[in-house]
Formats: structure tokens, sequence, C-alpha cells
């Protein structure tokens, strides 16, 4: 199977989420108001549903 992998690159599309993280964590909260981790969940395993059906897989897997 062909590897695709990122090229990476210096944006910061991981700020917003990384500001978040930081404030959760300054506030002892455990999961942020913005998006509860049963949100996250279903959003992952959307993810994962639409690679097994394209029979995309990471390496390690």
């Amino acid at each position: 199977p062909e590897v695709f992998r990122s090229a990476g690159g210096t944006d910061d599309t991981w700020a917003p989420q990384a500001a978040e993280v930081m404030r959760c964590l300054r506030a002892g909260e455990r999961e942020s108001p913005l998006v509860p981790l049963e949100a996250t969940l279903g959003v992952l395993r959307t993810v994962d549903a639409a690679r097994a059906e394209a029979g995309v897989r990471y390496p390690g897997e």
C-alpha cells in the first residue's frame, strides 16, 4: 500500500486547541466545554469508519 506522510510545516493550525488545553489545565477542568469528550469520540469514530471503508491504514496498525 502507498504511504502518505505529512510534510510538516510551521503554521499555527493547532494554536487554538493548545490554548484551550492550557486554559482547561489551569482551571482544573478535565475536559473542554467547547468540545466535550463525547463529541471528540464521535468524530474519531466517524473518521475510523471512513478510513476502514477506504482501506486506509496507518503504519503500526
